[in-house]
């Protein structure tokens, strides 16, 4: 037997909405986990050997800071398990012209092979390079952002760049 259950707002136990629905029937959930992240432009940096991009949260655009992202050790830590999407990206400046950069997200310190990226030599002194992707998470898992470059030393690395994601189901 079908069952059909009319309702605009489903709420927790406390009173909050959780869901609401519109008249043409689309959802909006009150509360989705996300973060978004950045840094401070710096100089000098030798990324020799994998290193973890020293992202923290920001807001942008009106969205707020999470409270999810670990400046301490800049990562993402999801709050429940579920589906998320990641995406970020890095502009480095002055770079040697025979230099090549790998990048990749790890979980739980461990890389995910789909989500590298290696590009080089830059066609000129400066290259945006990172990843995106849809990743399995329980909750507790941490996401972050890696990198290496071969073949030069001190590079510069821009303000110019972001990691963000949210929980997609």
């Amino acid at each position: 037997m079908a069952s059909i259950l009319k309702v605009d707002t489903i709420q927790t136990a406390g009173g909050t909405a959780a869901l609401t629905t519109d008249t043409s029937g689309r959802v909006f959930r009150s509360n989705i986990p996300h973060f978004i992240a950045g840094f401070a432009t710096e100089n000098g940096l030798d990324y020799r050997s994998w290193t973890k991009l020293p992202f923290i949260k920001q807001t942008h655009a009106g969205i707020p800071a999470s409270s999810d992202f670990d400046d301490s050790n800049n990562r993402y830590i999801a709050p429940v398990a579920g589906l998320y999407w990641f995406s970020w990206n890095v502009r480095f400046d002055a770079i040697a012209a025979a230099s090549y950069i790998q990048t990749e997200m790890r979980v739980n310190g461990t890389g995910i092979p789909k989500y590298r990226g290696l590009n080089g030599p830059p066609p000129d002194t400066y290259i945006s390079i990172g990843s995106h992707g849809i990743i399995q998470l329980n909750a507790t898992d941490y996401v972050e952002a890696w990198v290496t470059i071969n073949g030069d030393s001190s590079i510069n690395r821009s303000d110019d760049s972001n990691f963000h994601g949210y929980l997609i189901g």
